[in-house]
């Protein structure tokens, strides 16, 4: 009985053992796994991150460019203004006046255009 009793005791000690030793090499596993999953976490996070500032600085590009495109456009106005001054002075005064109206009018709408839109695209890139 007592070497049935050894023998039980000897069974149940290499069972815990062995549980003992499963459970380290499962925790090690799952420490693992969650070292993996961080790890592509970042890496998707980076990337994406990557792909976000890029997207920003492709917007920058052609926000800025619409911006010189409404700039010269303004330039333009300024130049028809003048254009139509001068060939105003060989007209009547009430012609003259008419066509410096309606150019300045042109003019105030584009410039409020372009000061609208750039601020717009200026909060746009700060978001």
């Amino acid at each position: 009985v007592a070497s049935r009793i050894a023998q039980a005791r000897e069974s149940v000690g290499e069972r815990i053992k062995s549980t003992q030793a499963a459970i380290q090499e499962g925790q090690r596993t799952l420490d693992a796994g969650r070292k993996g999953a961080l790890d592509a976490a970042r890496a998707n996070v980076d990337k994406t991150r990557a792909a976000v500032e890029a997207g920003v600085d492709n917007a920058k590009k052609h926000v800025e460019g619409g911006v010189r495109n409404l700039q010269g456009a303004a330039r333009a106005v300024d130049q028809g203004v003048k254009s139509a001054q001068t060939a105003a002075g060989h007209q009547l005064e009430e012609r003259r006046k008419a066509t410096q109206e309606k150019m300045t009018s042109v003019q105030q709408v584009v410039r409020a255009k372009l000061s609208e839109t750039q601020r717009a695209l200026q909060a746009n890139l700060e978001n």
